[in-house]
């Protein structure tokens, strides 16, 4: 093996132990000896960005967008984008991240319903929760739930049963809406933390 395609396989191993200095410190060693594919370009955002450097997170999950596109994976370039999104948003940067947003939107349009609708799909619950349909944000988390559990993401299963549960406690049925709580919160372990979120993901 060549000396990139060994410090891929490390950095790859690193990423694998959630070593995200290693990861990033190799990732970004091969990046510079020649081009990522889209999916170390992920994992290199990912590290990045558990080590809190969110804008460079950002920067390499463009690049992976643009390789996600290139490659024919519009899901998986929503995805990148939506994390892009997010990150723009929690810094205030509204019109770049809403910019984002409408990428990923425009990507999954035409495509069969996958994981990047589910988390378009949840983070418009925040906004909806505060409305006065609640059937409607249960009807939302439902489905949230749903993609995450027919694509195997327990993140968007999580989501949709802390969407569903917010609404039953507000509507009074606490016990009903608890139990689900204490679902979303059995989710919530190292193993299925969102990373750089739904760049992971393994959306086509």
């Amino acid at each position: 093996m060549d000396g990139v395609g060994e410090v891929l396989e490390a950095a790859r191993e690193a990423y694998r132990r959630r070593d995200w200095a290693g990861a990033r410190e190799r990732f970004a060693a091969a990046r510079a000896a020649g081009e990522l594919a889209a999916a170390d370009l992920d994992a290199l955002a990912d590290a990045a960005w558990w080590l809190g450097e969110v804008d460079e997170a950002s920067a390499v999950l463009e690049a992976a967008y643009r390789r996600h596109l290139d490659d024919g994976r519009p899901g998986r370039a929503a995805m990148a984008a939506i994390v892009i999104a997010v990150n723009h948003l929690l810094r205030g940067d509204g019109a770049v991240g809403s910019g984002w947003l409408g990428r990923a939107r425009r990507l999954v349009r035409d495509e069969p319903e996958g994981v990047a609708n589910g988390y378009l799909l949840y983070l418009e619950l925040e906004g909806a929760l505060g409305g006065d349909d609640p059937a409607a944000v249960t009807a939302m988390a439902q489905r949230v739930r749903e993609i995450g559990r027919r694509h195997a993401d327990p993140n968007l299963t999580a989501a949709g049963d802390l969407f569903e549960g917010r609404v039953l406690v507000r509507q009074g049925r606490m016990a009903e809406g608890m139990a689900l709580l204490d679902e979303a919160m059995l989710a919530c372990s190292p193993a299925s933390w969102p990373r750089s979120t739904p760049a992971t993901s393994t959306a086509t």
